[in-house]
């Protein structure tokens, strides 16, 4: 499932199909009747609006996240894309906005997408998505939280096989939805670069060294591989994966991105 990065890579890549692009956030949290606190994931896709997940989150921690992703990935199979804000545990403020959700991501073949800072917009049909969900499920909310699973859970047959959608026509999302073709195995693997990039072993410590120089990458990317590729004269690209880490300036040095 590992990349095999070409070039310098546009993440931006069109949702024509089902698993081109899925989105995924927190919802927000809201209060229960007994007064518990309820905050569901939520991961949809973005070319049928499937629902594929909606469930109360206790803990917001990356494993908790990527515990729900692993149960999707086995069901629905990988998308080329996942999209997010900038919070955690979806990004970072380190380098390239990585998190280690994201460096997981990345590992199982999928591109980490994140929208611009304050441009809510750009996830657009997910935000659309999240007022669905709150008049349908939590206006009111259920009066204890197994109660409020049951509303999601039967909320998640109703959006998917039975409400029209304006978006699609007024079809169903079902009726759009395809699995994706692409299974993941249940491996990590790192990312591939080809020919026109050379790979740089990151150490411990977080730096690598290139042509002489000692650079300082991340320590969140030790003993993984980036790719240096020149992007302009003089200038060489450091990327992880897909993801853009920064810019080598052979006059003025390395600017994280």
């Amino acid at each position: 499932m590992a990349f095999q990065i070409k070039g310098v890579i546009d993440v931006m890549i069109n949702c024509n199909e089902s698993n081109d692009l899925w989105s995924y956030d927190f919802k927000g949290y809201f209060k229960l009747g007994d007064g518990s606190i309820c905050e569901p994931l939520t991961i949809t896709d973005g070319f049928s609006r499937y629902l594929i997940c909606c469930k109360h989150m206790s803990r917001k921690r990356g494993t908790d996240v990527w515990e729900k992703l692993v149960e999707a990935f086995m069901e629905y199979g990988l998308p080329l894309r996942i999209r997010s804000d900038n919070g955690p545990p979806f990004a970072s403020l380190g380098i390239g906005r990585l998190s280690s959700l994201a460096i997981k991501l990345i590992k199982v073949g999928i591109v980490p997408e994140w929208i611009e800072p304050g441009c809510p917009q750009e996830n657009g049909r997910h935000e659309r998505f999240h007022l669905t969900l709150k008049q349908e499920t939590a206006s009111p909310p259920a009066t204890t939280l197994n109660l409020q699973m049951l509303k999601f859970d039967q909320f998640k047959d109703y959006y998917n096989n039975k409400r029209p959608h304006e978006a699609l026509s007024l079809v169903t999302p079902n009726s759009i939805y395809k699995l994706s073709p692409r299974k993941w195995d249940g491996k990590f693997h790192p990312p591939e670069y080809s020919s026109d990039f050379e790979a740089r072993k990151v150490e411990i410590g977080g730096h690598i060294n290139w042509k002489g120089e000692r650079i300082f990458i991340s320590e969140m990317l030790a003993r993984e591989f980036v790719g240096i590729k020149e992007v302009e004269m003089g200038v060489m690209g450091i990327y992880y994966g897909p993801i853009l880490l920064g810019l080598y300036d052979l006059n003025k040095g390395f600017k994280k991105m």
